[in-house]
Parts: structure tokens; sequence; C-alpha cells
């Protein structure tokens, strides 16, 4: 059970949860709505994700080698573009858990640095368009909820900045 909370600026209000527990799938009773919803939406947010960051940021695109070819229509239901966007929110999930002070930060910024060779601008560009994508797709966020999730993905952003400093890549 996610029990990952949020306060605006740290990770301890409970707006962040309702965020993840919707864009994440938990397998506990308490996240049944988001489950419920999940199910009948299979592409869901996930993709959604993607889908918002191509469109916008057509040159990401690029940085993705199994998608860079594919037309918007080849990527709407495509399972390879929703199992990545699954993959992007539990990573992010991993990072909240544990504050940002374990190696899932580490890992994550040493494959994304030496491996996919992403620059670290486009850190940035996903965050922004997971807080478009939620502030379109979930019902009744409040601005206290986008704030929180705001703050959440700039320390995201920080952390990845900070190993990408470490590991010498694109500065």
């Amino acid at each position: 059970m996610l029990v990952m909370t949020f306060r605006s600026g740290s990770i301890k209000s409970p707006h962040f949860r309702r965020i993840m527990m919707t864009l994440v799938p938990v397998p506990a009773a308490a996240s049944l709505p988001a489950n419920h919803f999940l199910s009948h939406n299979p592409f869901g947010y996930k993709s959604a994700i993607f889908l918002h960051m191509f469109e916008t940021k057509p040159d990401s695109q690029k940085l993705f080698p199994k998608f860079a070819d594919l037309s918007k229509e080849q990527l709407q239901n495509n399972p390879d573009l929703q199992a990545h966007g699954g993959i992007v929110v539990c990573k992010l999930t991993e990072f909240l858990q544990d504050k940002g002070q374990g190696k899932a930060v580490t890992d994550l910024a040493e494959t994304h640095a030496k491996q996919h060779k992403i620059p670290r601008i486009y850190f940035q560009i996903i965050s922004d368009v997971i807080v478009e994508v939620a502030a379109e797709k979930i019902e009744g966020l409040s601005s206290d909820a986008l704030t929180a999730l705001k703050n959440a993905l700039k320390m995201f952003q920080t952390k990845m900045g900070e190993c990408y400093d470490v590991l010498g890549f694109d500065k």
C-alpha cells in the first residue's frame, strides 16, 4: 500500500497520495477507485504523459528509439508506450518513497546519463508534462495538490541534476 504523503514543499501531504494513486495502480483496498479507473482506461495517464510530451516537444520522441518513427496514431494505443509510462511513474514513486535519498535516484540518473544519453532538460520537460496531464485528467485536483506535485517533481529534477553533475554528464 502506498502511504507516501506530501505537504507543499515536502513529502508529507495527503495531496500527493491522491495523485500517485491515480497514476499508479497500488494493490491495496484504499486504491480501489484508482485501480477501477485504470481498468476502465487501460492506457490511462501513463501513456498520456508521453503522448502529451511527444506532441508538445516533438524532438523528445527521438530520444526513444522504440517510438521515434511511430505516428501519433500508432502511439495512441501502443502497449510498449503504456508500459514505459508505467515504468516512469513507478520510478518516480520509488524516488519519493525513499525521499530522494536512496539508490533509486542514482541508478536512474546513471542509466539515463550513460545508457540513454537523456539531457537533463528533459527531466524538467517531463515534470511539466506530468503536472499538465494531472491537472487535465484528475478531476477536482486542488491547487494545493498541484503545488505539492510541482514541488515533488522539482525535488526530483534537482536530485537528478546533482547525480548528473557527479557523473559529469550534460553540465
